[in-house]
Parts: C-alpha cells; sequence; structure tokens
C-alpha cells in the first residue's frame, strides 16, 4: 500500500489576525475532501498584531496546521 502524496500549502502572512483562522478553516473543508495528506504552513512575516497569536492557537487546534515566525 502506497503512502499518500502530501500537499503543502505555503501562506504569507503580515497582519492578519483577523484572516488566518477563516482561511484555515476554509482550506481544511476543502482539504479533507482530498485523498491526500496536507499541512498548512504560514510564513509570519513581522506582524504587529495579533497574527502570531491566532497562529500559535491554531497550531495547537490542529497539528496539520504549522507556522513560521520571521522578524
Amino acid at each position: 500500500m502506497s503512502t499518500p502524496a502530501k500537499v503543502s500549502i505555503v501562506i504569507p502572512a503580515h497582519n492578519e489576525a483577523e484572516n488566518v483562522g477563516l482561511i484555515s478553516e476554509k482550506l481544511i473543508e476543502i482539504l479533507e475532501k482530498l485523498p491526500y495528506r496536507y499541512e498548512i504552513l504560514f510564513i509570519d512575516d513581522g506582524s504587529t498584531d495579533d497574527t502570531l497569536a491566532q497562529l500559535q492557537n491554531l497550531n495547537q487546534q490542529y497539528p496539520q496546521i504549522h507556522y513560521v515566525e520571521l522578524s
């Protein structure tokens, strides 16, 4: 039995605290219907709002969501 292909979605995020949860929710809804393993990777490029806190919460809720914090 072969392992299903893995899809990586990479999303830049700069001051997107209000949007990262919504886009994550919609992507998971779509990706769960596909025959692939997946991950969603956010790149936080020095946000000054609560984007990083939102990403940390999403990461705790969903093991397929990851983030990289750039300064």
